[in-house]
């Protein structure tokens, strides 16, 4: 074989000749492709369709775990609905009324009291409780949880956002998107 000097140092040449059909036999139907890997000494080769079938199996995988939020929803009676409804009624409105306390203080109402933002803290975290104890009941794992959680939030952005209309599409700086908080 000739040799190349390099930095490192001599090295095989990059380019050994070789015949044309042997060039031929190594290149691949797609660049992108691995090169199929072939087993010496006879044996169990792994064929093409196998990888593709191994493909399509993750991807069913991830569409049946992607899907299990919906159908825990759709097991779900009239009567576990309602109280789950009535559940973020409550977080909704202790939110509300944390955001209506923090105004008053704010603006130094007289007579205001402080002792009411313990106590609505306290409901609202019970109220959240209640709910993780009965998705718990339910067999919904932590991961389930944060999405279904993420994906009512989404919900709820995208009404604001059919209502109101959205944010323009226009590019903003780094400045403007740190100081509206979409960055930190």
């Amino acid at each position: 074989a000739l040799a190349a000097w390099s930095p490192l140092g001599f090295v095989a040449h990059p380019m050994p000749t070789r015949s044309r059909d042997a060039a031929a036999t190594t290149r691949r139907a797609n660049a992108l492709e691995p090169a199929p890997t072939v087993v010496q000494g006879g044996g169990g080769s792994e064929k093409w369709w196998e990888a593709t079938s191994q493909g399509l199996i993750g991807k069913l995988q991830v569409e049946q775990s992607s899907d299990s939020i919906q159908r825990l929803r759709k097991q779900m009676t009239y009567e576990e609905a309602a109280f789950d409804q009535e559940i973020e009624d409550v977080v909704v409105a202790g939110k509300r009324a944390l955001l209506r306390l923090r105004m008053q203080k704010a603006v130094e109402t007289p007579g205001m009291k402080t002792h009411l933002f313990k106590a609505i803290r306290k409901q609202i975290a019970r109220a959240l409780t209640l709910r993780r104890q009965r998705e718990i009941a339910r067999g919904v794992t932590a991961e389930q949880s944060r999405r279904m959680r993420r994906r009512r939030r989404l919900e709820l952005k995208m009404k604001y956002e059919e209502a109101y209309g959205g944010e323009a599409a226009m590019p903003k700086s780094a400045k403007w998107k740190r100081r509206m908080g979409r960055i930190v």
